[in-house]
């Protein structure tokens, strides 16, 4: 049951930093003066772009130094990366770009509790049963992720 409330706090601090998005800096597309939603290939690149100093994901708080460092570290088939990954990218979306297609807060559930569970750097494999039952909820955020108007 401790494993659930954490990832309702988890979960809590996520609709908190979503809800102070309002006023903060968008991420406009390279080139353009229109808004979308970015991987984290573009956050990775472009650090002025972000909306806020300091993200959660999966229960820790990581500065974007930090955030970025991650991004840039190798995945070596740990799918935990993939997943931290998506879900950063998600939440610096829907703080940066007030056009975002609606993400219900359902769709972050299943993300937070796999980093719950298994915290970055776990070495969870692609061709676990673990991974295969979290994948979609990790493509459904890439999905998001890659949105266009």
């Amino acid at each position: 049951m401790g494993r659930w409330w954490r990832a309702i706090g988890v979960l809590a601090v996520v609709v908190i930093l979503f809800a102070s998005a309002p006023g903060l800096a968008l991420a406009k597309t390279p080139g353009g003066t229109s808004t979308a939603c970015h991987d984290d290939g573009f956050w990775k690149a472009h650090p002025d772009a972000w909306p806020v100093e300091t993200v959660y994901v999966g229960g820790a708080a990581y500065t974007k130094t930090e955030a970025i460092s991650i991004l840039r570290t190798p995945t070596k088939g740990d799918m935990t990366y993939v997943m931290w990954r998506e879900v950063l990218s998600a939440q610096l979306n829907l703080a940066a770009v007030p056009t975002a297609p609606y993400l219900s807060p359902h769709a972050l559930i299943e993300p937070l509790e796999f980093l719950t569970h298994y915290p970055l750097g776990s070495g969870v494999a692609a061709s676990s049963e673990t991974w295969a039952y979290y994948s979609a909820a990790a493509a459904r955020l890439d999905s998001f992720n890659n949105w266009r108007p």
